[in-house]
Parts: C-alpha cells; structure tokens; sequence
C-alpha cells in the first residue's frame, strides 16, 4: 500500500515537472516571440502618435535568442 501510494506520489511529480518544462519550453517562448513581434517588429504607429522604439533596446536580442535557442532545442 505504501509502495502504490510512493509510485502515485512520483508520477505526479515527474508530470508536474514534465508541465513546468513544456510551459518554459513550449509556450513561453512563443508567446513571448508573437508579443515581441507585435510591438517591435510590426508597430501600430498613427499619424499623430509617437513609437518609442529604444524602450528595448539590447534586451530584445536576449528575449529573441532565448525563444530561438528554445524551439532549436525542441526540434533537436
């Protein structure tokens, strides 16, 4: 009984595990690569609005590699 209750307990750890890797994986990076799209890459910019470009400057290269570096690893 004890042993089942061990095994249960390991599964569900190990598939909590398996979650937190695909979030970090799977879907962080591409939400993060479609908001940095959206706002960097194609700005909505009007006739009487300003678009602060340099509000990221180097930290875009990051955010970009991470997602990049990623979903090569996934593919791998």
């Amino acid at each position: 009984m004890i042993l089942n209750e061990k095994k249960a307990a390991f599964i569900i750890v190990t598939l909590k595990c398996f979650f937190i890797l695909v979030f970090f994986g799977v879907f962080l990076p591409r939400c993060i690569d479609f908001v940095i799209y959206n706002f960097v890459v194609k700005p909505h910019s009007y006739d009487n609005s300003i678009f602060v470009y340099s509000i990221f400057g180097k930290n875009i290269k990051v955010i970009y590699n991470y997602t990049i570096i990623f979903n090569e690893f996934l593919k791998f």
